[in-house]
C-alpha cells in the first residue's frame, strides 16, 4: 500500500480555545513547530505537506532530531542518557548532564552523513567507554551518582541479551544471518536456535521470565526499561531448567569436552562464559571443589552452572 496524498479542496484548521470544538480560534495552517523554528517556518507546500514534514525534521538547523538521537545511542552504550529523560527534552525533562559534548555528538553525526555506524564508533572509541568500573572514593564523594561518567556503570545484560548469551556460550545459538520468519515459541525447557528477537510476544500474556527481568511492555511505548534488581531474577538462574540444560550443553562441546586436562578445561570454560582466563586461585577453586564432588557425572554441568548464575555473566562490566 502507498500513500498519495492530494492538493487542494482541504478543508481549514482552527485553534480550538481551551480544547472546544465550538470555540474557534484563529486558522492555522500546516507548518513546522514554531518552538523548534524561531517562528520563521513558512507553510508547507500543497499536496506534499508529508514531505514538507520529514524534511523539516532532519533539517541540519533542527537540532532536536540529531540530539534524541545520539541520547538514545549514549543510553544504549551507559544505561543512562545524557539526558536522563529520552522522551522528554523540554522544560520538564532533565537538563543534560553534558550540554556541549551532546552538541559535539549530534555535529559530528550530521557531519558523518547521519552515520549510526560512525557514531557508535566514535563513542566506543572513547577513553570514558573502554574504562573499567572501578570505584573512586573522591569521585563517588563529588558525584555519588556518577552523571559524569567517572567509572563506566556497571548494568544487567537485558532478558534477550542474557538469552543470547547462554545459547552463544553452550554453542547453541544461530549465528547465521537469517532474518525474518515465523516467530519462535520459547518454553523454558527447550533451546530455540534463533535469537531472543524473534521470539513470539503474547501482549495479552505477559510470560513470568519477561516480568522478571524488567522486558518492555508490548502493550505501551516504553521508551526506557525499568531496571530492577530482585531475588527471583537469582532464584531464576539457579532453578530454571533452561539454564541447568545450557551448563550440561556447554560441558558437551568437543572444545570443552576434549580439553587434556581438568586444568585446561577450567580454563576453556571461563573463556566461554566470561571471555577471560581464570586466576590461579579460581583455578585451585575449581579443581578443589571438582575433586571432592561426589557425583563425577554431575560435578562439571553444575560448575558450568554456578558460573552461569553468577554476576559476572549477568551484569556488563
Amino acid at each position: 500500500m502507498v500513500l498519495e496524498e492530494l492538493a487542494g479542496g482541504t478543508d481549514k484548521a482552527f485553534v480550538f480555545i481551551r480544547g472546544n470544538p465550538v470555540q474557534r480560534g484563529k486558522p492555522v495552517e500546516p507548518r513546522f513547530l514554531s518552538a523548534l523554528s524561531g517562528g520563521s517556518a513558512r507553510p508547507f507546500d500543497d499536496g506534499q505537506r508529508r514531505l514538507g514534514l520529514a524534511q523539516a525534521i532532519v533539517d541540519p538547523a533542527t537540532a532536536l532530531t540529531r540530539r534524541v538521537i545520539v541520547n538514545w545511542i549514549w543510553q544504549h552504550h551507559f544505561g543512562c542518557g545524557l539526558v536522563a529523560t529520552p522522551d522528554d527534552f523540554g522544560t520538564r525533562g532533565e537538563p543534560p548532564t553534558l550540554p556541549g559534548l551532546l552538541d559535539f555528538l549530534a555535529g559530528e553525526f550530521l557531519a558523518a552523513g547521519w552515520s549510526l555506524k560512525r557514531l557508535h564508533r566514535r563513542i566506543m572509541l572513547s577513553a570514558v567507554y573502554q574504562q573499567a568500573a572501578l570505584e573512586n572514593a573522591a569521585a563517588r564523594a563529588a558525584d555519588p551518582d556518577n552523571r559524569l561518567l567517572w567509572r563506566m556503570p556497571t548494568r544487567r545484560l537485558e532478558l534477550e541479551a542474557m538469552r543470547d548469551a547462554l545459547l552463544a556460550g553452550s554453542g547453541e545459538l544461530d549465528v547465521q544471518p537469517r532474518p525474518g520468519g515465523r516467530p519462535c515459541e520459547e518454553t523454558d525447557a527447550r533451546a530455540v536456535p534463533r535469537r531472543t528477537v524473534y521470539a513470539f510476544v503474547n501482549r495479552d500474556v505477559i510470560s513470568a521470565l519477561a516480568g522478571t527481568f524488567d522486558a518492555a511492555n508490548p502493550t505501551t511505548c516504553t521508551v526506557k526499561r525499568p531496571d530492577t534488581t530482585v531475588p527471583q531474577q537469582t532464584l531464576h538462574a539457579l532453578n530454571s531448567e533452561f539454564v541447568q540444560n545450557r551448563a550440561r550443553a556447554l560441558v558437551q562441546r568437543p572444545d570443552i569436552r576434549d580439553a587434556a586436562s581438568d586444568e585446561e578445561r577450567v580454563r576453556r570454560i571461563y573463556r566461554r562464559d566470561y571471555a577471560r582466563t581464570p586466576h590461579v586461585g579460581e583455578i585451585k577453586a575449581a579443581l578443589g571443589w571438582l575433586a571432592e564432588a561426589k557425583d563425577a557425572g554431575e560435578a562439571w554441568p553444575r560448575f558450568v552452572h554456578a558460573l552461569l548464575a553468577a554476576n559476572e555473566f549477568h551484569f556488563i562490566d
